[in-house]
């Protein structure tokens, strides 16, 4: 009765009110566009679109079946990519992108038991920011993105989602700062006060708290925490501060309640089809059975 091409060009056109529109994103021509979608009208006896000067208007019949051509276009690309992974049965490397604030101790432990669980595996860890990382994923060139959560972007994305627990932040400011000195600090001081933020940070990763006018984006958190400690002030996992602030010369500020009002919570975000998959799903329970250690 109808072919998934035909749904894919409805769902674009739909979208973009455009044969020629959903044509560049399908990469195909606006007379492709038009054949599939006047086939899928032809072989359902509905009208789908009426033309309203240049613009493609959806009918009612239009609206009520998008939201289930949306879902049939989704599984169709599930099922492709769950048969695509049962191919995939000679994997010699594992590659694990992950936010620069991910507890280092986590990440160790997660190579020492991946390694020992599947010696063949040449285990990589690549440091990367959210968006590409969950491109990396899809794409099959990473395996596994240990990041902030985020259910839209992930969605998007078509990847699949495990909450590995909270972490907790901080704020840490310049013991040779001026405000070191004053019995509290209130928001409206620190944001005229220089931030120095991770390049994960600061497009919505882990630790994403900007406050200041002045943001400073330091991509290497040890050379963070050194600008930091000169002339500003910084937001940090308390993993890295337990170990860092004392050495770098930075003051704990009392900033909890807000802090805490906006909780970080490390997920980690595999392929659609890795369920599927006897090795991912093996490294998945490694993952999650070690974040207990160190998450809340």
């Amino acid at each position: 009765m109808f072919t998934l091409e035909q749904i894919h060009c409805f769902n674009q056109v739909y979208v973009t009110h455009s044969y020629s529109q959903a044509g560049r994103i399908l990469g195909k021509t606006r007379t492709t566009v038009r054949e599939q979608v006047v086939a899928l009208e032809d072989s359902t006896g509905l009208v789908l679109f009426q033309l309203e000067g240049k613009r493609l208007t959806p009918t009612q019949a239009a609206d009520a079946i998008y939201e289930r051509t949306v879902y049939l276009a989704k599984h169709a690309r599930d099922l492709r990519e769950t048969l695509l992974s049962l191919h995939d049965s000679a994997r010699t490397e594992l590659v694990i992108c992950y936010d620069s604030l991910v507890p280092m101790a986590l990440l160790t432990n997660i190579h020492v038991a991946i390694s020992e669980q599947f010696p063949h595996l040449n285990v990589q860890f690549l440091d990367r920011v959210r968006e590409h990382a969950f491109v990396e994923v899809k794409q099959g060139i990473a395996h596994i993105a240990l990041m902030a959560s985020e259910n839209l972007l992930a969605t998007s994305h078509e990847l699949d989602v495990i909450n590995l627990g909270t972490m907790r932040f901080s704020a840490y400011l310049s013991h040779q700062h001026p405000l070191a000195k004053a019995a509290s600090v209130s928001l409206n001081e620190l944001r005229l006060v220089k931030q120095y933020m991770t390049e994960s940070a600061a497009r919505g990763g882990l630790g994403a708290y900007p406050m200041s006018v002045n943001t400073q984006i330091i991509t290497d958190t040890n050379l963070l925490l050194e600008m930091a400690a000169k002339d500003g002030w910084t937001i940090i996992p308390e993993w890295l501060a337990n170990s860092q602030v004392t050495q770098k010369g930075l003051i704990k500020l009392d900033l909890e309640e807000v802090l805490q009002s906006q909780p970080h919570n490390l997920c980690a975000f595999f392929p659609i089809h890795y369920r599927s998959d006897e090795q991912l799903r093996e490294v998945a329970n490694i993952v999650c059975q070690l974040s207990k250690q160190y998450l809340a």
